[in-house]
């Protein structure tokens, strides 16, 4: 298989021809990846369990972020407390950035963490009525 930095030195019209995958093609891989991938991961890992405590899909979704370069049983030891001050989507989107940069601060990286969960808290509120999407396609 040749490489585009193979053809550096020669006339780009001399380079071979590689059609595109036409869009709908490039949909339907996508939309079956996800599920063969989820098939393979079930298939070596039978018995998995998530570690991250949470309540519903919102919680998980707020402690997977908090869980980037952070141990589950720090994110465990941060949720109570913060779900308590923001126990919905809503109450994420209307904070004042520092409270909850405050509320995570001990989970690391806690600037870029709180805008990340404020921003996906406004989209969720906006975009999908306060619920996490149920596919990925929403």
């Amino acid at each position: 298989m040749a490489y585009s930095h193979d053809f550096k030195d020669t006339d780009p019209g001399e380079r071979p021809f590689r059609p595109r995958l036409r869009k709908d093609y490039r949909r339907r891989i996508f939309e079956k990846k996800p599920k063969s991938f989820a098939a393979l991961l079930d298939a070596a890992y039978p018995d998995a369990q998530c570690t991250l405590a949470h309540n519903g899909p919102f919680q998980l979704m707020i402690a997977t972020i908090l869980s980037a370069q952070c141990t589950d049983e720090r994110v465990n030891a941060i949720t109570p407390d913060l779900f308590r001050r923001f126990p919905d989507p809503e109450s994420f989107a209307r904070a004042e950035i520092h409270e909850i940069e405050d509320a995570i601060r001990s989970a690391g990286l806690y600037r870029s963490k709180a805008k990340n969960i404020q921003g996906a808290c406004r989209l969720l509120v906006e975009r999908h009525g306060g619920q996490v999407p149920r596919t990925c396609r929403n």
